[in-house]
């Protein structure tokens, strides 16, 4: 029964029966310590109340950013924002009960991009990034992306990233780093898009061993100061001094009769592209 006693003394008996389940436990709080964006598993015993979904989480008293997954023995919630704090885990149920762990939450120092270079290029652009707590206390970094479009990840420690950029129209964006812990570390409109490097012309179109090419077109350094390797019909040719973004002197090297892309690399890693462009005579 509940019973409800006023001041005069007066009671009153409810027919609505009450009763009192097992207090919820968190067991485990893994890992204990990270940063924004960081996944952390809540495992135990009556997590969410006979089933009801828990209302919010806290961690070191900063509230969980969202609720990847709720279940009565586990819950799994990403990191909210904050630093240099140290706390328990508290599961807040929708009745208003509270769970405490007896570990405690660390909020680590953020990571923080310090630097970028190049700070602009395009598709294939070599990426080199510098900073500090960069792995958000994890082993790797899960994803990259810049301007939106998804990086390839070349290396990555603490201070140091190397990531090849992928496919984006021109415009200035964020670089995002993902940990494999789920830790994002964010520099806002830090990297540049240009525009895509264009093969216009190649002339002549055929030739043979020593043939002197001029290859037109724009953005032709995809960001960089020079040309580095250019292929005609996949075999090397020699790049003449004086690339700029507009015209590139090559000489053909001796190859076999065929037909097939004229290929240009800068010193950035961007690459561009012209099928068929070139064709060895017989």
């Amino acid at each position: 029964e509940v019973i409800l006693t006023g001041s005069s003394g007066v009671r009153v008996l409810g027919n609505i029966a009450f009763t009192y389940v097992v207090p919820g436990k968190i067991s485990a709080v893994v890992p204990t310590r990270g940063q924004l964006g960081t996944t952390v598993t809540l495992s135990g015993t009556g997590l969410t109340e006979s089933g009801s979904y828990s209302a919010t989480v806290t961690l070191a008293g900063i509230e969980a950013e969202s609720n990847v997954e709720v279940t009565d023995g586990r819950i799994v919630v990403s990191a909210g924002e904050g630093s240099d704090a140290s706390g328990p885990a508290v599961v807040v149920l929708s009745s208003g009960a509270t769970i405490t762990s007896n570990s405690t939450w660390q909020y680590i120092e953020r990571g923080a991009i310090s630097a970028l270079s190049p700070s602009s290029g395009q598709e294939g652009t070599r990426v080199a990034i510098f900073g500090s707590n960069l792995l958000g206390a994890g082993a790797s970094i899960a994803s990259a992306a810049i301007n939106g479009a998804a990086a390839r990840v070349v290396s990555a420690n603490d201070s140091a990233i190397q990531i090849v950029a992928g496919s984006s129209s021109a415009g200035v964006g964020d670089v995002v780093l993902t940990a494999d812990t789920g830790a994002r570390t964010t520099k806002v409109a830090a990297w540049r898009y240009v525009a895509r490097q264009s093969i216009l012309q190649v002339s002549p179109t055929n030739g043979q061993g020593g043939t002197i090419v001029d290859i037109v077109g724009s953005a032709l350094l995809g960001g960089g100061a020079t040309i580095v390797d250019v292929t005609l019909a996949g075999v090397p040719a020699t790049v003449a001094p004086g690339s700029s973004e507009f015209a590139v002197r090559v000489t053909a090297s001796v190859g076999a009769a065929a037909t097939g892309d004229v290929v240009m690399t800068a010193d950035t890693g961007a690459t561009v592209t012209k099928a068929d462009g070139w064709t060895y005579n017989s």
